[in-house]
């Protein structure tokens, strides 16, 4: 987990690495061995919710300007026994810590949860 990653932005008439207003965490997804092949990667199947159990929507964000420090995860075809590890941008005014994300994947009743870290 990384709070303001820097990322190349343009200022001034030059390309700088800044700091942003992210919340930048990284997920390693490993598919079982005896699971049937699935997509993994796109930034919305991450919710939140508050610690009193309120859901956030909008939280993830799309930085390409990060995807050299940070590459992010890609809509992957997964097979059985696959390993893929990417980063999620977070918006940082609306991810707080203690919050927990979850993790709905499509198609399937699995989900995961992430509690951030305090």
């Amino acid at each position: 987990m990384d709070t303001h990653p820097k990322c190349e932005t343009y200022r001034d008439g030059d390309y700088v690495d800044a700091e942003q207003p992210f919340t930048a965490i990284q997920f390693d997804v490993a598919l079982d061995q005896d699971s049937a092949p699935m997509s993994f990667g796109s930034p919305d199947w991450f919710r939140a919710k508050s610690p009193d159990g309120y859901v956030t929507d909008d939280i993830t964000i799309s930085s390409g300007a990060c995807d050299d420090a940070y590459p992010e995860f890609t809509d992957n075809d997964l097979n059985p026994g696959d390993r893929h590890k990417g980063w999620i941008m977070f918006q940082d005014t609306k991810l707080k810590p203690d919050d927990q994300l979850d993790i709905v994947w499509p198609y399937s009743t699995d989900s995961a949860a992430f509690t951030v870290p305090s």
